[in-house]
């Protein structure tokens, strides 16, 4: 599982790179032809929404699998390591439940929205829902390493 990880945080980090990339060059377009041409171009907003919402979703796995999101961790610095654990396996439990829904979601609003064309750029509404259903079923995966990770610490500091 864990290269599997590593090629989709890959893959991912170029996802973030490029849709940051055509959001700087789409805003940058947009700004230049409507107020130094005089002739606004009606794709760019759309395309920067696009690329925006593809950047922040891909860049949250990225953030999970190197589980660098915001955590309060003060108390359960404190706990012994048999109740650490459990609560980080319950936090990473109550964490996939969530990704679960979203994941649902995710593909569900894809796949109604796949008639529905984007109004400046013809393409379905339903991409700008995959990224959530993806992105969550790749973090599903990084948590489950995480957490088997934490079992195997908390295995390991247990013989020694």
């Amino acid at each position: 599982m864990k290269a599997f990880l590593s090629k989709a945080e890959r893959v991912s980090e170029w996802v973030v790179g490029l849709g940051v990339f055509a959001m700087v060059i789409s805003m940058a377009l947009q700004i230049l032809f409507r107020y130094f041409l005089l002739y606004p171009l009606a794709w760019t907003d759309t395309m920067a929404r696009f690329t925006f919402v593809w950047s922040v979703f891909f860049a949250a796995f990225i953030g999970a699998r190197k589980n660098m999101h915001v955590a309060i961790d003060m108390l359960p610095k404190r706990f012994p390591p048999f109740l650490r654990l459990a609560s980080t396996l319950l936090i990473n439990g109550l964490i996939i439940m969530i990704l679960i829904v979203c994941a649902y979601y995710g593909f569900k609003l894809t796949y109604i929205s796949q008639t529905s064309l984007l109004p400046a750029i013809p393409v379905p509404l339903g991409y700008i829902y995959l990224p959530f259903a993806i992105s969550s079923m790749l973090t599903i995966a990084s948590i489950v390493d995480i957490s088997r990770d934490a079992i195997v610490s908390a295995a390991s500091e247990k013989e020694k």
